[in-house]
């Protein structure tokens, strides 16, 4: 357990745990005088301590989103700053070298208000960012991405809209580098529902799927599960009675696998979507207990298919499992021989930015 800040009024927003078991925290603070919200960035180790913490940000009001670490050490956070918070947002991302030097920074200011949201590394070390924008000609939100270099250099901007509102608030890539946006359109009707697209490495539209529904649904998360070579989103769903946390599966081509929704408390809200390693979707939010104004830790788990209800806690037990492993690294052929005493059930391969790995496995 570990507090970070000082008498400034801060919070912490997005976290990633990183190739050393250490951790990479981003959030705001208004320690500065002027009393607006900059940015701060923790870089600790695998017990907490702190390592190093920055202050970053514009002399206006900086509001974090997401940090993602990259393959050379460094790190990449998105975010929005505003001349006040009263006023449009501009879409703001910041590269970090492995100290929390800043690199370079770029804002997307068309006289539009604009929001980055999330952020990923591709193989060549250039960023892909998704947000909030509004092309040149509309009057409406679109769907926003942007494409760098890794020196910070814009290759392309592209928005994707229609006459209806429509944004952006996470993204995930498949394998095969198919990329999925995901966010929220509004319906001729009002309501909102979710709103996804897959584009390719030039910005290209590959795939386009959103339900329609007469509730109200708000798309949190997507995230890519390379086994069952499909994308995984969290979303709210507003049923007749309650708000519940709904988990989502889709295919890479956007066709609809699955969906369960969180049946077990009258109102939850999620956060994120995850698929594990032993083939379940676990999902974590929030619930609101009987109490007024008093909310709870969600951690909701189910199977690949969505065909039973998982089951909800606010803890988790502590479990010991002791397991011999030997490595037998063969350097003529680049194979790595594991060697368990009683086995394995599948085997993982991460790089040391901890980026999950396509590589082949045999048990013989």
């Amino acid at each position: 357990n570990r507090i970070y800040g000082n008498a400034a009024s801060e919070q912490g927003v997005s976290m990633n745990v990183l190739p050393d078991s250490g951790f990479i925290l981003l959030g705001m603070t208004n320690e500065s005088a002027n009393g607006d919200y900059d940015i701060r960035v923790i870089r600790t180790d695998s017990l907490g301590n702190t390592i190093w913490s920055k202050t970053l940000g514009t002399p206006s009001w900086d509001v974090p989103e997401e940090i993602i670490p990259l393959y050379d050490g460094g790190f990449a956070l998105t975010g929005t700053t505003y001349n006040s918070p009263y006023e449009n947002g501009t879409f703001y991302v910041i590269r970090l070298d492995s100290s929390g030097t800043v690199m370079w920074e770029h804002q997307l200011n068309r006289g539009f208000s604009s929001h980055a949201k999330g952020i990923l590394e591709l193989p060549d070390s250039s960023l892909m960012v998704t947000g909030i924008g509004i092309a040149t000609g509309h009057e409406d939100l679109d769907m926003l991405l942007v494409k760098y270099t890794a020196t910070g250099d814009t290759l392309w901007t592209k928005y994707y809209g229609s006459e209806l509102d429509e944004w952006a608030v996470d993204l995930a890539i498949s394998f095969e580098m198919r990329i999925c946006l995901a966010g929220n359109k509004t319906q001729v009707e009002g309501n909102t529902r979710e709103h996804m697209i897959t584009v390719d490495l030039d910005g290209t539209i590959l795939n386009i799927n959103d339900f329609y529904s007469d509730r109200e649904i708000v798309m949190k998360s997507v995230r890519y599960y390379e086994p069952n070579n499909s994308f995984v989103f969290s979303l709210d769903f507003l049923a007749p009675s309650a708000l519940r946390a709904t988990i989502y599966r889709f295919t890479v081509l956007l066709d609809y696998l699955c969906s369960v929704p969180v049946n077990d408390v009258a109102n939850s809200s999620a956060q994120e979507a995850i698929a594990t390693s032993d083939g379940h979707l676990l999902l974590t939010g929030t619930y609101n207990q009987l109490a007024p104004g008093v909310s709870s830790m969600l951690l909701f788990k189910t199977q690949m298919d969505c065909a039973s209800n998982g089951t909800i806690t606010t803890g988790i037990d502590e479990q010991q499992d002791k397991t011999s492993m030997q490595l037998y690294p063969n350097p003529g052929n680049s194979w790595v021989y594991l060697e368990l005493d009683n086995g394995f059930k599948s085997v993982q391969v991460f790089d040391l930015n901890g980026r999950l790995q396509s590589v082949p496995v045999s048990s013989n």
